[in-house]
């Protein structure tokens, strides 16, 4: 039977994808993914991580997540019901011992003298902050009954007013003229007026057959999604577009409704393809 890694490996060969493509959409480590598709689970972090890495992983390649979540459930359960024999002593007595995946038998404990550590380290930074508290307070002295929770307001007295400016004018003088007081209103500069009269851009891309996407709107917002054939998309952008796409003979760019030209791509994968205001014409 095919395992999980053998399926998830032969998936993204055949979209045309690298394991620093699916790192890049996953954001999981490229040696993370290499070792979900060589069934090399062990060097992995708990059950459920790899869980999470596997359905990530299924939903780049455009794959049903629980499917394979499924199938990894299928292959540890086989290799549970086995059984390995193990000869004891020289007394030939054999003991029974289920196969567990490696690395998860070592690590039942872990969690738990992890949360001990972390309570008695919370337990003794409190402690610590309200005994070094007590030591602070003068010896003897005790809460005075006028002290509360609440500061009572300080009693400023009033200034005797102040010698009369020259010409009579008093202290009318010294006051700020009432347009000074006035609320500055800002001007955008001449690029911003310019940038915020300009028609948006507005790229399409639709798909001939399967094909991964990702795109980069603005320099900062970030998008993937995987298209199957017939299928299309649409995003609107101030400056450009950054663009990446699996299998990029099977799609169609365009822009303001003007077709772009996509330049060649090694592999069928174009990467970092940058579309700006110029190609829309």
């Amino acid at each position: 039977m095919e395992s999980v890694g053998e399926r998830l490996n032969k998936e993204r060969k055949r979209k045309g994808l690298s394991i620093h493509d699916v790192a890049t959409v996953t954001k999981i480590q490229p040696r993370f993914i290499q070792a979900l598709e060589e069934d090399r689970f062990e060097i992995l972090p708990s059950s459920v991580f790899i869980k999470g890495f596997l359905k990530s992983y299924a939903s780049c390649l455009g794959m049903d997540p629980e499917e394979v979540i499924e199938l990894y459930r299928e292959q540890f359960a086989q290799q549970a019901q086995q059984k390995s024999l193990v000869k004891e002593g020289g007394g030939g007595t054999l003991l029974e011992v289920e196969a567990l995946p490696a690395g998860h038998r070592k690590r039942r404990k872990g969690p738990w003298k992890f949360l001990a550590f972390v309570f008695a380290v919370f337990f003794l930074f409190w402690a610590g902050r309200y005994l070094y508290g007590r030591w602070q307070a003068p010896p003897g002295e005790g809460p005075r009954p006028e002290e509360s929770g609440t500061p009572s307001p300080l009693l400023v007295p009033e200034s005797p007013p102040g010698p009369s400016a020259p010409g009579g004018k008093g202290m009318s003088g010294a006051l700020p003229q009432e347009g000074a007081l006035e609320r500055r209103t800002e001007v955008p500069p001449p690029e911003a007026t310019k940038s915020q009269g300009k028609e948006p851009l507005v790229l399409s891309v639709v798909a001939q057959e399967e094909a991964w996407i990702r795109v980069e709107i603005d320099g900062k917002d970030a998008r993937q999604l995987f298209l199957k054939a017939g299928q299309s998309r649409q995003w609107k952008a101030s400056e450009g577009f950054l663009l990446t796409i699996g299998n990029a003979s099977a799609v169609r760019v365009h822009l303001n409704g003007k077709a772009v030209a996509l330049p060649p791509a090694p592999g069928n994968v174009l990467r970092g393809f940058r579309i700006q205001r110029e190609l829309a014409g």
